[in-house]
């Protein structure tokens, strides 16, 4: 039977992964488990959860997101030919999902499998969309970039089902500091891989993108009817693409400007 590699990577997940971890008993008895943890240098009790659970546990230093220790993950301990599951700590996967799972692996019809992800924000908005989780080691290049970290080279791809449920406990009463925090955060992330693409439309996106994404969130998702809770999360949705630009615009025009000045 079909091995299958299990990959997460986190930081101070200690309230999360005890729920993670049963959520993966029954794919556990069911099917041979590789699971293949990076912690990135947490501070609480998260890598003895993990030893507990009899994880393969590797000690990075803290990036602030995830995806270079994916990448280094399935580059360096994976054979071309193995199964991959990328999981987050906040998350779980049903029992359907598993034996969807281990089905579609064992068939090997397809190389690649995208996800449906069922997100739990504010404790009040379901966010839902799909995502290249599943794969085949040989038919995926992955990056560095943030949430962007999958690049595919295989066309043979399949759409499961069944879906997995993201919700961090760890934010309850707080999400919308922590929320704007880590925006904050990836944003400056983000101006790297960015400005050699838009330098010449900074001015333009700076204004442009926080309205595409507000209107996208508004009027695509449907979700308009929740008013004021929406509202909220297109406003904070949006304010991520401003500050993306407007660091740009910063770092580039400002801060030059300044330094021909002195």
């Amino acid at each position: 039977m079909t091995k299958l590699n299990i990959i997460t990577v986190w930081y101070n997940e200690e309230i999360n992964l005890p729920k993670l971890f049963k959520s993966l008993e029954y794919i556990k008895s069911k099917i041979e488990i590789r699971h293949i943890y990076v912690d990135q240098s947490s501070i609480d009790n998260s890598t003895n959860i993990a030893k507990e659970n009899w994880c393969e546990i590797y000690v990075h230093e803290n990036k602030w997101y995830a995806d270079p220790d994916k990448k280094w993950i399935v580059e360096n301990l994976l054979n071309n030919e193995d199964w991959c599951l990328i999981l987050d700590c906040d998350e779980e996967i049903t029992k359907e999902l598993s034996d969807e799972i281990i089905i579609n692996i064992n068939n090997n019809k397809f190389d690649i499998f995208n996800i449906y992800i069922e997100s739990i924000i504010f404790w009040w908005f379901g966010s839902k969309s799909y995502w290249y989780r599943l794969f085949k080691k040989s038919w995926v290049k992955l990056t560095n970039e943030i949430h962007n970290y999958i690049n595919l080279i295989s066309n043979k791809i399949w759409y499961l089902k069944n879906n997995i449920l993201n919700n961090d406990l760890k934010y309850l009463w707080n999400e919308i500091k922590v929320l704007t925090e880590k925006m904050n955060r990836y944003s400056s992330i983000e101006i790297e891989k960015i400005w050699n693409i838009w330098k010449h439309k900074i001015i333009f996106f700076i204004f442009w993108k926080p309205i595409q994404r507000f209107f996208g969130f508004w009027i695509i998702h449907k979700q308009f009817l929740r008013w004021i809770k929406w509202i909220i999360l297109c406003f904070i949705i949006s304010n991520y693409q401003f500050l993306i630009y407007a660091k740009l615009y910063e770092k580039y025009f400002i801060n030059k400007s300044y330094e021909k000045i002195i």
